[in-house]
């Protein structure tokens, strides 16, 4: 999915879409990338095949800066990769 909610996040599925028995998680990656300094806060929604909605709150930040998050990168270095 390209350009969510209209502020150019990009949404990637690595494993696919689809969750069943034998798959019980969906990994999902997120991508944003601006030129200026901005954050932002959205919700993702997932309907399942019996119309139920699942909502994950989404907040990120872009300063370009990475020493206001040096932080948090030190504590979940494992979680994420930087990319220039």
């Amino acid at each position: 999915m390209d350009d969510v909610a209209g502020i150019g996040v990009k949404l990637t599925f690595p494993d696919g879409l689809n969750i069943g028995i034998t798959k019980q998680k969906l990994r999902i990656e997120l991508a944003w990338k601006f030129s200026k300094p901005m954050s932002f806060c959205l919700k993702l929604e997932f309907t399942d095949d019996m119309n139920r909605t699942f909502t994950i709150p989404v907040s990120g930040t872009a300063d370009n800066c990475i020493f206001t998050n040096y932080t948090y990168f030190l504590r979940n270095e494992n979680k994420f990769k930087i990319q220039t």
